[in-house]
């Protein structure tokens, strides 16, 4: 098989996917249909990916109703979209991509433990376990403890000082729950999203088995994890 045949093999079996994807007709433009199936700010690369294929695809079929290839496609423009066309159809989940051991703190343990391990394995944000709730106690949290520490002329230093006191400090929607299910471009528009007003931004997102918060987490992903991240 060519790689001019095996584009376009894949580009309609793209096509299929996405027309029962958001239930298009037949008659839908291809632009339109990757419109409806991905309508998000974040999606925008994408859909300016695929339309670019689909240009592609158009400039290699001679006939629509009967098509005759008329030009070659690259191997590595294959490649590249084989790729595309295969996380658009089995898009990426967060496990087991993201599936890792993760230490979790109770409240009352002693802040001091958290800081060591944050300085250790060089964190941003550790798990806390509070009231049945887990959540990420971050470096911005800790920050703004000391702060008032300072600003109050309390002890900053004291190795029984509980997870819960920088916990405190913590602000609301600093992190955020997924289930194991969700795909790794729900969590990237996650992170699109701006922090509601008087919250602070996503610095995490724990996954669960339901995306309930009261569930042991399963995996943890920063910003960090998508930017370095090879999915689109």
């Amino acid at each position: 098989m060519s790689n001019s045949q095996a584009f376009v093999d894949a580009y309609n079996r793209l096509d299929d996917a996405l027309r029962r994807r958001v239930d298009a007709e037949s008659t839908l433009s291809f632009s339109a249909v990757v419109k409806a199936a991905f309508p998000r700010h974040a999606d925008l690369d994408l859909r300016q990916d695929l339309q670019e294929y689909a240009d592609l695809r158009n400039a290699i079929v001679h006939d629509h109703r009967s098509p005759r290839l008329i030009a070659s496609v690259h191997e590595n423009a294959l490649a590249a979209f084989l790729d595309l066309v295969e996380s658009v159809i089995n898009p990426p989940k967060v496990i087991p991509r993201f599936q890792r051991h993760l230490r979790v703190f109770r409240n009352d343990e002693p802040l001091s433990e958290a800081l060591r391990l944050m300085r250790a394995e060089d964190f941003s944000q550790v798990v806390v376990l509070t009231d049945g709730v887990y959540g990420l106690l971050t470096t911005e949290a800790i920050a703004r403890w000391i702060e008032h520490e300072v600003e109050n002329d309390d002890a900053i230093i004291d190795q029984h000082i509980p997870v819960s006191i920088a916990y405190g400090f913590e602000r609301t929607g600093s992190s955020g729950t997924v289930a194991r299910v969700a795909t790794v471009a729900d969590v990237r528009d996650l992170f699109s999203k701006l922090p509601k007003s008087g919250g602070g931004r996503l610095q995490g997102v724990l996954i669960t088995e339901n995306g309930r918060a009261t569930e042991k987490p399963l995996g943890l992903i920063t910003a960090w994890d998508l930017a370095t991240a090879s999915a689109p």
